[in-house]
Order: structure tokens, then C-alpha cells, then sequence
């Protein structure tokens, strides 16, 4: 259930809380170095996602910005393998990689207009399938465009099919078929937000956030078995809520989310044991009352981004079975720090301020806190875009000290 790697920098900043439990300090174990997995397609890169075999995806574009974005998959660890577009000197951009080898990501078409695509890694040479969005009835009412926002690790990819007018339904691509199934009712404007591998009725799982009241809601939906059937249903409020989002759902359907209560507006992570329980809430960071849920694990373990009442940002892990969290600390000097993906061994990849004020890639461990990953050749910014879900390898962007953008990867000890 992973969702798709976004090339964002953090702002986030942290400060130290008193009145915390379970603030973990920055330490430095043992070096981690960042490598490099070439310019085989293009001048400027950056790696977007890693598998458990070390196998990475992301995109690169020419040095002057002018000309098509090129994926690349590195099928050998640190060199770059170019992924054909849809029409050629259209941009495509690869996102993701499951355990399947089935890469996930979007060209723009013939028409100038962007869809989901994906390619197999084992042939690279292939021209990417297109992820077809809802076909209507005979050819009528069909939807001209697809998006995606997640996959799961067995090929299964969930996003958007759009009408001409913009209007989205939520759908799901089976894994070995680019034919999408409907999820959400049509044109609803629900959003997927994740798909995960446990099968209910032969199918996964997927959480979405759906409008109504001007706000988003929570729901998961399931294989109801009959023909392609899925049954929405909204995951319960707390008592006090105004309304719930959901961030992630894991292999035994629980879910992670967002809880909003009262005005102005106060967000509450909140973790569903089952999609019909009540969800338990981090209510209890008292110096910090704002936060919010992000990622979840299949051992039920979670990491929250979270807001002092003075405005500071940082984030957190959760075992919500016991109620413990940690504050993740940056980089020891900085101030600021975002995680971009947890393992399932709980590893946490980061993008954190150093003492010199720029961010810089690294990593946090229940046992070992947050520790520094080197910065690349010279450079002076890296940071990280993913982990692989066992947590043995990391991917992300580096500059080196030309100023170039490097794909880079480490293999974690």
C-alpha cells in the first residue's frame, strides 16, 4: 500500500518539547553513503522508489529544461535503463515500483493530455501500457483521462478516471489489466488515497477521502464479490469530531487518518483497528495538540507530522496498540525534518535542516534515532523520496558540488 513518491522539499520546522515522553536524540552510528545511479537519461535526475531488491525508478530531464521528462528503471543497482514514452517526445514520469516489477507511472498522450501508464521491468523496451479510464456504455459518456495515486505490492494500481469536465471517479486497475473498475460512484469526486494486498472477495482494499459538507471524509471500500462490485463505508467519528480523513490503510485493513474537531479547526491522528471500530487518538501530545496521521505499516506502527501551538512542525512514530510515540529529532543543528516513508521494520526516511541551515537526507530508527546520511560528491542538499518496504534501501535526490541533481540510492546496514 504505497503511495505514489512526490519531489517535494520540506519547510517543516521541530523544537524541542518539554513535557514529551519519548523524544529520541539524533545519533551517528555509522556512515551512510549515497551513490549515484547515472544520467543514462537525462542531465538533471531523481529516484522516486525503490523495491526490496534494490531496484529503483524516477525520472530525469535535459540539463537546459527544455525538451520531454524521460523515466528510467536502474535494473542493475547504480546504472540508469531510459523507459519508452506513449508518443514519442511526450514526457512520462515513473513514480513506482512494486514487488511484481510492474513500474507505475504517467505520460502525456497524442492529445497533450496525461494518463497512467505503467511498464514492466523485466522489459523495459516495451512501450508503457496505458491505464485506460471508465469507457461508459458503448463508447457513451466515457471518460477521456486517468490519474494515479497508489498501488500495492502484488500490481494493483488505484487513481482517477476524468471526465471531459474534470469530474473524477474513483477506480482501481487489477493487477494484469488496464481496464478500470469503478470504486466510488461515478463523477463523486472521490479521491484513493491507498490500496493494500489484503484481498477481501479475491480483491484489495482501498481508502479514500469523498466530499460532502464542503469537507473530505474518510471511507473504505471493499469487494463486495459480486461481479466488480465495491461497498463504501465511512470510518466511524470519535466522539466531538466534525469529520475524519484517511491517510493509509495496511493489510489487515486498519487505517490512519486525520480527525478534525471543533473551530478553529484542531486535527487529531487517529488509527482504526478495523474499519468498523472506533479509532483510537495521539490526543495526548499536550504541547502539541496539532497532528496529523501519514503513514502506516502492517505491524500497525505510524508516523504523524505534528504542529506546536507556536507554530513549530515536526514529526513522530506511533504504536497506537500501546499509545508510545517519539518525537523523531532532525539532524543534530537543525530545526526542521519530514519523513517521506516508513518500512515495515519501522525505518523512517527523512529530509532534515542540518547545522548549516540546508536539508540533508537521513534516517530514523526506534533503536538508533535520527542519524545523517552523507552528503553527495561535494554537495551541499540531498534528501529522500522513499524507502523500500523492508526497509533495506532508500532513493531520493542529491546535488553535487557542480550544482548538478542527482538520482542517488544507499543501502542501508
Amino acid at each position: 500500500m504505497t503511495a505514489l513518491a512526490k519531489q517535494t522539499r520540506s519547510t517543516l520546522a521541530v523544537t524541542t518539547l518539554t513535557g514529551l515522553l519519548g523524544i529520541l536524540p539524533a545519533m551517528q552510528a555509522h556512515a551512510i553513503i549515497l551513490s549515484e545511479e547515472g544520467h543514462a537519461a537525462g542531465a538533471q535526475c531523481a529516484a522516486n522508489d525503490v523495491a526490496d531488491n534494490g531496484i529503483a525508478v524516477g525520472t530525469c530531464s535535459p540539463a537546459n529544461g527544455h525538451g520531454p521528462s524521460v523515466p528510467w528503471v536502474s535494473l542493475i543497482v547504480g546504472f540508469e535503463t531510459p523507459l519508452l514514452p506513449l508518443v514519442q517526445g511526450q514526457s512520462c514520469s515513473a513514480g513506482g515500483i512494486t514487488a511484481s516489477g510492474l513500474i507505475v507511472g504517467s505520460c502525456v498522450d497524442e492529445r497533450d493530455i496525461g494518463m497512467a501508464v505503467t511498464w514492466e521491468a523485466a522489459a523495459p523496451g516495451d512501450v508503457p501500457t496505458e491505464l485506460r479510464p471508465l469507457q461508459g456504455i458503448l463508447g457513451i459518456l466515457a471518460d477521456v483521462s486517468s490519474s494515479v495515486n497508489a498501488y500495492n505490492q502484488a500490481g494493483a494500481v488505484v487513481g482517477a478516471s476524468l471526465s471531459g469536465t474534470a469530474k473524477a471517479t474513483a477506480v482501481i486497475w487489477l493487477p494484469g489489466s488496464n481496464t478500470a473498475v469503478p470504486v466510488s460512484t461515478a463523477a463523486d469526486n472521490c479521491i484513493a488515497v491507498d490500496v493494500n494486498d489484503g484481498l477481501i472477495n479475491g480483491r484489495p482494499s482501498v481508502a479514500l477521502n469523498c466530499p460532502g459538507g464542503g469537507v473530505f471524509h474518510g471511507k473504505i471500500a471493499r469487494a463486495t464479490g459480486l461481479l466488480a462490485g465495491y461497498v463504501i463505508a465511512s470510518l466511524p467519528l470519535p466522539a466531538g469530531a466534525k469529520f475524519c480523513t484517511v491517510s493509509a490503510i495496511n493489510d489487515t485493513n486498519q487505517a490512519l487518518g486525520t480527525c478534525h474537531f471543533s473551530a478553529p479547526d484542531v486535527p487529531v491522528t487517529a488509527f482504526w483497528a478495523s474499519p468498523n471500530s472506533a479509532p483510537e487518538l495521539l490526543d495526548d501530545l499536550q504541547d502539541s495538540p496539532l497532528n496529523r496521521g501519514k503513514y502506516l505499516n502492517n505491524a500497525g506502527h505510524a508516523v504523524f507530522a505534528y504542529r506546536t501551538a507556536e507554530g513549530h512542525r515536526g514529526v513522530g512514530f506511533w504504536d497506537p496498540a500501546t499509545d508510545d510515540f517519539s518525537l523523531i529529532s532532525p539532524i543534530s543543528g537543525g530545526v526542521r525534518v519530514r519523513a517521506t516513508g516508513l518500512a515495515e521494520d519501522d525505518t523512517v526516511a527523512l529530509v532534515s535542516e542540518n547545522a548549516d541551515e540546508n536539508l540533508q537526507a537521513a534516517i530514523w530508527a526506534p533503536a538508533n534515532g535520527t542519524e545523517a546520511i552523507d552528503l553527495f560528491q561535494g554537495g551541499k542538499v540531498s534528501g529522500l523520496q522513499a524507502i523500500s518496504p523492508n526497509g533495506d534501501w532508500v532513493v531520493g535526490v542529491a546535488e553535487d558540488g557542480a550544482h548538478n541533481t542527482n538520482a542517488v540510492y544507499a543501502l542501508l546496514p
